[in-house]
Order: structure tokens, then sequence, then C-alpha cells
């Protein structure tokens, strides 16, 4: 919406879920949600089980305001609250709050857009975390089914857990979507990002390589593939620093479906093989997840 001052709020939506799997024998459950501005809740440990599922609660406060400061130029601003607890075999919490403004142009085929973020995260035995990033995009139509999208980050995070800990992080990346139809997409990119932790005491370089396949199908079905590849390395300073690289591949299949009345039933199964230079052998995880959830 592009009206001049205009405004749209989301409700506050309460979820809850309990999410089952067995893949080879096992649980694993996924707690933490995406937040909106793409950081992440707090994550708890991972907790297995064979037997006992998993129990998921959930509750988001958020509001979305666009103004129009001309035909081609808004001004938007987004903030949230989420409230989450689980329980497995450990109790666990976690709050966060986040803000998200800048501008977004459009002009002609060229669409940029400088959203700036914070955020402040709380968790049950996990400590507190601020974070603050900047984020522009340039995003070029090609025509009516094509766009190309080029993007950076620079995050700086500041974490008080077991002990102190600053991070900053720059990356960037391109990336294509490509529209089929109304039902078919496909979105490619490539990416690579430097990690300073500490003022230079520890240093990661990043690269990824990823695909996306999203399909909308009748009766509310929507399903999705996502391939990946990535390689860190990591470097310690000092002359006795330790260098490792860790290489990941991985596919994820997903799914869900709209069930009526606020009901969403989704589910997952993800495959990962894991290598590092300090590991002789990769590993390989095998993971899978169902979830039913309602807003209220």
């Amino acid at each position: 919406m592009k009206s001049n001052g205009s405004l749209r709020i989301r409700s506050l939506a309460c979820h809850w879920a309990v999410m089952i799997s067995a893949i080879g024998g096992s649980c694993t459950f996924a707690f933490a949600a995406p937040l909106t501005s793409g950081e992440a809740l707090l994550t708890p440990p991972e907790v297995t089980s064979a037997t006992e599922p998993g129990q998921f609660k959930q509750t988001k406060a958020s509001k979305e305001q666009t103004f129009a400061l001309s035909s081609a130029l808004v001004w938007q601003i987004s903030t949230g609250l989420t409230a989450t607890q689980y329980a497995q075999n450990l109790p666990m919490r976690t709050q966060s709050a986040r803000l998200t403004t800048g501008p977004n142009l459009q002009a002609g085929r060229f669409e940029f857009a400088l959203p700036m973020q914070s955020g402040y995260e709380l968790g049950t035995g996990q400590g507190e975390s601020i974070w603050a990033a900047n984020a522009p995009r340039v995003t070029l139509a090609l025509g009516p089914y094509d766009r190309v999208r080029l993007e950076a980050r620079v995050q700086n995070r500041t974490e008080q857990r077991q002990i102190f800990s600053r991070k900053a992080k720059k990356s960037v990346g391109v990336s294509w979507h490509h529209a089929f139809s109304e039902r078919y997409s496909l979105r490619a990119g490539v990416g690579q990002n430097q990690e300073v932790i500490d003022d230079g005491l520890q240093r990661n370089h990043g690269a990824e390589i990823y695909a996306l396949m999203r399909a909308r199908l009748p009766d509310n079905w929507q399903l999705s593939m996502l391939g990946s590849l990535q390689s860190v390395h990591y470097a310690s300073a000092g002359a006795g620093g330790k260098f490792t690289q860790d290489q990941t591949s991985s596919l994820v299949l997903s799914a869900n479906k709209g069930l009526g009345d606020r009901w969403l039933l989704s589910g997952s199964l993800s495959i990962d093989q894991n290598g590092s230079s300090g590991l002789r052998i990769p590993t390989h995880t095998q993971s899978g997840q169902v979830r039913l959830t309602r807003d209220f």
C-alpha cells in the first residue's frame, strides 16, 4: 500500500505446534523461527528424542507502516516483538524485539532499498544479544519473468553469554529469479561473507551457492526444494593460530498446506553432508519435521 501515511497492522497472533519426526529412529526439533529482518532468535541446544514430541508456543506482535514521499519513493517502518516457549526434555524461553526502517525507490526497471535494522534477543540460559545492520539492495527487472538482485549486508553484534563477544560481519550476494508461471519459480544465487570476532581474534571467510525451486499447487499446497553448497574458512590470530575449513552440502524438501480456520500443516526433510579439514570422514545427517500450527 503506497498511500500517504498509510498504515498496515498485523494483529497479535499466537502459534502452537507439536513437531514429530522419525528419520533414522530419532526426532529433531527446530524451535527458533527466523525474524522478518533476516535475523534469527537465540537458538537453543538441539534436543533429540525417539519417543517424546516437542511442544512449541509462539506469540508475535508486529506493525508495518508505509509512507509515500513521492510517486516513486516510499519510507517503510516495521517493528516486531516475539516471545517463544518450548519444552521437550528441557523447557526454554526466548524473547526478541526488532526494528527495520528505510527508503524504497522505484525507478523504471530498477528498485533500490536501504533497510536499516536493529534488534535485541534474550534467551533462557543463552544470555542476551544486541545487533544492528544495514542491508542495501538493488533489483533490476530484465523482463516480465526475470529479475536480478545485488545485495550487501554489514552487521555488528554484541553478545553477553558466558563470555562477552563482539562480531562484525560483511556479506555480498547476487541472485536471479525466474517465474515460469504464476505457480512455478526458480531463484539461484551466490554469496560471499567475512566475519571478524573480538576485534580480529578470529576471522572467518565463507562462500555459498544455492538454488531454490517453488511450486504452488491446487488445494492450498506449496512445495519447495532448496539445494546449497557452503564453504567456511576459519583462521585464528597469533603465531600458533589454527586454520580449518568446513564444507557443507544440503538438500531440503518442504511442503505446507492450509487446512482452513487458520490451521497450517507443514513438514520438511533435510539431507546434509558436512566435511572438515579436521575430520578424516565426512558426516551425514538426515532430519525431518512435521508441524501443525494455528493463528488465533
